[in-house]
């Protein structure tokens, strides 16, 4: 099926910069819910997908590096 001249695919739409901050504010208490769990791989990929949303997110490049390192420290006990 060919499109009309002219006619473009819809392009999916960016976040505003307050849907992305409340991405970023939900994945933070989903990764410090993990972390309080002990559930530090979980925490590690929240804390990752915070930090790919908002780079320069102070608490979660912090989450992350605490997560990584209760990960490793957990490992060393095995």
């Amino acid at each position: 099926m060919s499109q009309r001249p002219g006619a473009q695919e819809a392009q999916p739409r960016k976040p505003s910069a307050e849907e992305l901050a409340a991405q970023v504010r939900q994945l933070l208490a989903q990764a410090k819910t993990a972390m309080d769990s002990g559930k530090y791989e979980d925490a590690i990929a929240g804390y990752g997908k915070a930090v790919q949303l908002d780079p320069n997110n102070s608490a979660a490049r912090e989450g992350l590096a605490r997560a990584q390192k209760a990960k490793a420290a957990e490992d060393a006990l095995r």
